[in-house]
């Protein structure tokens, strides 16, 4: 009776932590972004014929979290990557309160491209209206 007693609320307990631990992830916006990501970069790689030589490329952006797309597919907020063929290409990045940034870009080889990108502020842009406490 006595192990009873003591025993079940243990187990109980060991249980629940068992649950909760293999249930809960630290940060579960990580995992979903890393899918969307793969899913991003699969989209975009899958326009490649394949056996067309290819280059990693990487858009980059001052300030950071834009959105960049490469012929006009989105392939993630900046820093963003994506497998490209060889080829002549459209690069575009995009932030709100920014002027739109779009330029040519030539793959000549598989060698891995980081294009820099630096957004201006757009002053055609609504600024947010400061308020004064009361």
């Amino acid at each position: 009776l006595l192990v009873l007693l003591i025993g079940l609320p243990v187990a109980g307990i060991a249980m629940y932590a068992l649950i909760q631990a293999s249930s809960s992830d630290p940060d579960p916006g990580k995992v979903a972004r890393t899918e969307v990501h793969k899913t991003v970069v699969k989209t975009a790689t899958s326009k490649i014929p394949p056996g067309k030589p290819k280059a990693r490329v990487t858009v980059d952006s001052s300030p950071r979290g834009a959105r960049a797309l490469i012929d006009n597919i989105p392939i993630g907020n900046t820093p963003a990557a994506a497998d490209v063929a060889v080829g002549h290409h459209q690069i575009a990045v995009e932030l709100p309160g920014y002027r739109r940034v779009a330029r040519p870009l030539e793959v000549r080889d598989a060698k891995p491209i980081t294009v820099p990108v630096r957004l201006e502020k757009d002053p055609a842009a609504p600024h947010p209206t400061k308020t004064k406490a009361p």
